[in-house]
This record gives structure tokens, sequence and C-alpha cells, in this order.
């Protein structure tokens, strides 16, 4: 599945990360004249899966409706590609990042609670057609995009497909979802 091309990054909160035995458990926090932010999830991570869970309280603190925004940003590891299994997240492709945002419509002087979660698996950069192995068909998307831009099989992020990128899919060759 192909994922969308992020919108542009919001005004980052003030966060609390802290990993403990492959659970990031993260605090963020906002409060100016017009609205209050909290926001408590945990991203469990392995090395082929990432799952999100966890909960916005936003309170409107204008007497008219507002639509609130929140948006979490997350590095991918180099070498790999997230493929959204459950969830809305986009890809940040330049940067490496993946985007997750959630828009809430809070009444006049009201709060609301926004449960929040995604899902992805970590594939190899050289997956370029996510059948969970790389082989020659992987091979042949990548030559039949040579000297293009093609995000797909621009493995190295150079902006161009070519022999760095057929370099980096022969160092994945034979890589096959457990």
């Amino acid at each position: 599945m192909q994922i969308p091309i992020c919108a542009v990054a919001l005004t980052a909160m003030q966060a609390t990360r802290l990993f403990l035995d492959g659970l990031w458990v993260v605090e963020a926090h906002d409060d100016n004249a017009t609205k209050k932010t909290d926001v408590i999830y945990t991203i469990e991570t392995t090395d082929l899966e990432w799952q999100m869970e966890g909960e916005i309280t936003t309170q409107n603190k204008m007497a008219s409706n507002r639509i609130h925004t929140f948006q979490m940003r997350w590095k991918i590891p180099d070498g790999k590609k997230p493929v959204v299994t459950d969830g809305d997240v986009c890809w940040e492709w330049s940067q490496k990042v993946i985007v997750a945002e959630w828009k809430t419509a809070v009444g006049p002087l009201q709060t609301e609670v926004v449960p929040i979660d995604w899902a992805i698996q970590l594939y190899p950069v050289s997956d370029i057609n996510e059948d969970g192995k790389v082989d020659g068909e992987d091979r042949g998307v990548l030559f039949a995009d040579w000297g293009t831009g093609a995000q797909r099989s621009d493995l190295d992020f150079d902006g161009k497909v070519g022999g760095s990128d057929l370099g980096i899919l022969n160092t994945q060759w034979g890589w096959e979802l457990p």
C-alpha cells in the first residue's frame, strides 16, 4: 500500500519520551490562550512492526467552535520503509519520517478526548513492490524506473534511480518476511 505524502508540519509541542523494553511512552502538552492539549501514547517497536495507542485530550478555550489538530512524527530506521497496517499515516520521504495527524471539532469551552492509534510494518527499502521479499521482481521494477526520479525505486533518497540504488537492493537481496 502506497503511503501518501504528508501535509506541512505543525509547530512542535513539548514532549517527554521514555523508552522501556521496546515500548516508547510519550507525553506531550500545550497550553495557550485558545486551547489546551494533553497527549499520552505508547509505541511498541520491534524490527518489523510498530504499533501506537493513546489519546488526545483537547480543550477549546474559545467561545466558538474550533478544529484542533494534533500531529506526531517518528523517524524510520535507515534502510527501512513503512507499510501501514492500521490507521492513517503519511510518509515524509525526504526526512524518512512517518506522520500521523488527527483533527477534532471542539465546541465552545468544551473538552474532547480522542483515541489515537496506528500500526506499520517495516520493510527494507529494497522491497519495492512490498510483497514481503527482496527478489527479481523488485530488481525488475528498479530497472523499469532506471534514470527517473521514481520514489519507489530511489532507495538512497538522492532523487534519481541508478547504480547506488541497485547496490542497496543487492545488499538486501534475499530478505523475506519471517
